[in-house]
């Protein structure tokens, strides 16, 4: 019977793959549930404390997002945070992170963007209704009408500009805009969209008389009580507040308006509890408070006008909210994961104990090779270079010794292929500018017979590339120029630099005699150094056309 055998590191990696595949479905199935949680507490805000926390979830999720390249996704998280921020009052800081968000959108062109363009133009047009910039409200609104919509979306956006009309008092604009889509919202599954809609319907009726207003804001509330949604609940009880005041009813009126102080205290915002203290002292007729009102309205009208830039204020949450506790949810899962991090953990730590090892000796047998190769291809280019030349040198003296210029020249050449052997193989200093050092090694072939020119090196920020990179590039730039020099017959030589999208293209060219690719073999070498890094290179050329290579990193 055969006995099968597995290596200890074999069984490591068997008993970590495992663990890490656990491990990996219970951390994506905590971070869903963290997701979904903190969706929820922006789409209706209960708890302000734990709207804060999402706040911070969600910025650190698209920061996550733009790491990856994923700008929808980055775009949606900054969608949910400019909700949560409109939801709070906070409209500059919302402004700001919608326009980001829009920006990342505008980056792509796919019919993927055409949905979340469509929601934030319209967050865009609520926010400059808040701040009363009409027309730019009426321009983001349209916006959003011209992309492809659903029934619910539609009538999401014709709300809003129907809210337009109503700020400027035009309320039967208003219900004329809203009409249209009544029995159609009708269908419409309960919702904050539905509950918005039959709420200012309702209000804007009662406006111009139309009896039917009450019995749409009434719907609306109902709507809006099982959703327990406060934000809508605010509105709502604010509409009805104002209804009955018009019509002298004051026990109606403070029943709803210690109802809108109750949901303001809930909601914990300063912009909604100076709401509802405004809506409590209007009851009363005291005209001092009432030009009071009107004179700080105006006031806010003239400095919202003089406002040039809304997208000034970036929102933060403070250290101290960053630092508060996570949920009793996260915490129960995290004291169920510790157990299966410290196994994993020390697994982890054994293999890697075991790789390094593993990692050190093939390390150290490939550094010999790599000197072994390294001193075989000196010693051959010594030899057939210029070891021959001291030869004919030699021999040249023995039958001519009274030729001493012909011998001076003869040597000047034997020390310059010496140089140029010990400058292709000399050490590169990557501590230094790397675009003076390209610069420096061009200016080595650069005579009377030859004009090399470089361009656009001087725009390029080197730091981004690694030293194999770099050191890969130089020798295969060294190794053109060195064939330029000896067999090209070039006169010109330009090396253009150029950052492309997620790396870097450098194309060399020359007006040389050039070659046929089916007899030179010796671009091979060139060919693996790149491809070592993951780069490529491609060769163009025929005889007596000239010589190009285009290099991408």
């Amino acid at each position: 019977m055969k006995t099968l055998r597995i290596s200890l590191p074999f069984l490591c990696l068997l008993l970590m793959n495992g663990l890490l595949n656990r491990l990996a479905a219970l951390t994506a199935q905590n971070i869903q549930d963290s997701t979904s949680t903190y969706y929820q507490s922006i789409i209706e805000i209960k708890d302000v404390a734990k709207t804060a926390r999402a706040f911070d979830f969600f910025e650190r999720a698209s920061k996550k997002a733009l790491e990856n390249n994923d700008y929808i996704n980055a775009a949606y998280n900054l969608e949910l945070i400019s909700l949560g921020q409109f939801k709070m009052g906070l409209y500059y800081e919302s402004e700001a992170t919608t326009i980001e968000a829009l920006n990342l959108l505008n980056q792509l062109d796919n019919a993927n963007v055409k949905e979340p363009k469509k929601r934030l133009n319209n967050q865009l047009g609520m926010l400059y209704r808040k701040i009363k910039d009409y027309n730019n409200a009426m321009f983001f609104y349209k916006k959003a009408l011209e992309l492809d919509t659903s029934l619910i979306d539609k009538i999401a956006i014709i709300t809003n500009i129907a809210n337009l009309e109503a700020d400027q008092d035009h309320f039967q604009n208003a219900v004329n805009q809203l009409l249209p889509f009544y029995s159609q919202a009708m269908t419409v599954k309960d919702s904050n969209i539905k509950a918005n809609y039959f709420d200012n319907l309702g209000y804007y009726q009662t406006m111009i008389g139309d009896p039917n207003g009450l019995l749409n804001m009434k719907m609306a509330l109902k709507i809006r009580e099982r959703l327990k949604d406060l934000i809508g609940l605010f509105s709502s009880y604010r509409h009805l507040a104002l209804y009955y005041d018009s019509l002298g009813n004051k026990s109606k009126v403070q029943d709803y308006v210690g109802r809108v102080k109750y949901i303001a205290d809930t909601i914990n915002s300063p912009l909604y509890k100076l709401e509802a203290m405004k809506l409590g002292l209007e009851q009363y007729d005291n005209l001092e408070f009432k030009e009071y009102i009107d004179l700080s309205n105006a006031i806010e009208s003239q400095r919202i006008t003089r406002e040039n830039n809304y997208a000034a204020i970036k929102y933060n949450i403070n250290e101290t909210e960053k630092k508060f506790k996570e949920s009793q949810l996260e915490i129960e899962e995290q004291k169920r994961l510790s157990l299966m991090y410290f196994f994993s953990g020390l697994t982890l730590l054994l293999l890697l104990v075991f790789l390094y090892f593993y990692l050190k000796t093939k390390h150290k047998k490939d550094r010999l090779l790599q000197v072994y190769n390294t001193e075989k291809r000196i010693s051959k280019k010594i030899h057939d270079e210029v070891a021959n030349d001291v030869y004919q040198v030699m021999s040249k003296l023995q039958s001519d010794v009274n030729n001493e210029e012909d011998f001076l020249d003869d040597l000047e050449h034997i020390y310059n292929k010496t140089r140029d052997i010990s400058k292709e193989n000399e050490s590169i200093n990557l501590d230094e500018d790397f675009g003076m050092v390209l610069e420096n090694l061009f200016q080595d072939y650069n005579n009377d017979r030859v004009q090399v020119l470089t361009k656009n090196l001087k725009t390029i920020n080197w730091s981004s590339t690694s030293n194999l990179k770099k050191t890969a590039l130089y020798r295969v730039l060294q190794e053109l120029m060195t064939n330029m020099k000896k067999h090209s017959k070039a006169s010109f030589v330009v090396i253009s630099f150029e950052k492309i999208q997620g790396g870097l293209m450098v194309t060399y060219t020359d007006n040389g005699i050039g070659c046929d690719f089916k007899k030179q073999s010796g671009l091979k070498n060139t060919e693996n150094r790149i491809q070592d890094v993951n780069g490529t290179i491609t060769f163009e050329s025929e005889p007596e056309n000239g010589f190009k290579a285009k290099i991408t990193l």
